[in-house]
């Protein structure tokens, strides 16, 4: 989870966080997994502390078993979920700015196709913004892999805690934004994804 510090549309204020309401930003594309996709967006849903807003950006046409998810799952939580058609696939990067522009809050919580989030993701990220503000720009966590099925766990990747750890992470790794990914296939991405989206928030700068 990041918070926004780019300009908000249709404010005029400093943009700094003034609630705990936040977006969650997701993507989705052709070759994504129907059924990781189900239980990705489906575990956002199932928060303890409700999103107010699921942006999801369709980055180029997506095949009748994916959209037919997105209508099942929407149908049943009241405009929650917000979709955004891109004409063609742009990439991970370009897509997710084009969400990050129409998310409503200043707390963004990143959310990837194939992982799936603890009901208490959000709650646990949202509890460490509110004992940190407004010094804290990015919260993450531990990630659990898994093969197959969620319950066949297979490693644990740590990700880094201090600050100068972290700016040297995100250089050569995925951004440690998501807390309890749990499935990542490609890794090929984290580079235009740092580039696109670190470049609308702010980063702490340590030393």
């Amino acid at each position: 989870m990041f918070r926004n510090v780019t300009p908000i549309e249709n404010s005029n204020q400093c943009c700094e966080v003034r609630s705990m309401e936040y977006s969650v930003l997701m993507t989705v594309y052709q070759g994504d997994n129907p059924a990781y996709f189900e239980l990705s967006l489906q575990s956002m849903v199932d928060q303890t502390i409700k999103p107010e807003e699921i942006i999801l950006v369709k980055d180029g046409p997506v095949p009748d078993s994916i959209q037919k998810i997105i209508n099942e799952i929407s149908k049943i939580t009241d405009g929650l979920i917000k979709e955004i058609q891109l004409e063609k696939n742009v990439g991970l990067g370009l897509a997710l700015n084009e969400g990050i522009n129409v998310c409503k809050n200043e707390l963004i919580a990143r959310m990837d196709s194939d992982d799936i989030s603890m009901p208490t993701r959000c709650e646990r990220q949202i509890a460490e913004f509110e004992r940190n503000p407004p010094s804290l720009d990015i919260v993450g966590c531990p990630v659990y892999e898994f093969t197959d099925s969620i319950k066949n766990v297979v490693g644990v990747r740590r990700v880094p805690l201090s600050c100068e750890a972290v700016n040297k992470y995100v250089r050569r790794r995925d951004p440690p934004l998501i807390i309890l990914q749990l499935c990542i296939e490609n890794q090929n991405f984290w580079l235009l994804d740092v580039i696109e989206i670190f470049g609308k928030i702010k980063i702490p700068i340590c030393g």
